[in-house]
């Protein structure tokens, strides 16, 4: 078995113009190569993924700020029969000491 070389591309804004939070953005690229090797499963892995993930980051004080993104699919071109998400949600705390 030999995983298919992957290759991910990320491109992210943000904007600084409000106090309490910062409105982000991100645009998210991966390519996947099937896997391959004798017990690799060349059908169905592999493909392409766009997706756009809008966000923000909220300041809750000096120290603590949340952050929170919806990653959402634009283009999804796999190969043979896989799962994928139809959104992808996170959230993070950031600490500061």
């Amino acid at each position: 078995y030999r995983p298919g070389n992957a290759w991910h591309a990320n491109i992210g804004f943000n904007y600084h113009g409000f106090e309490q939070w910062t409105p982000t953005i991100q645009f998210n690229y991966l390519n996947k190569k099937a896997d391959g090797g004798s017990a690799g499963d060349s059908w169905a892995t592999g493909g392409q993924l766009w997706y756009v993930t809008p966000g923000a980051m909220v300041n809750l004080n000096d120290q603590i700020k949340v952050l929170l993104n919806l990653q959402l699919p634009l283009h999804q071109q796999i190969n043979g029969i896989q799962l994928t998400p139809k959104y992808i949600a996170s959230v993070g705390v950031r600490i500061g000491f």
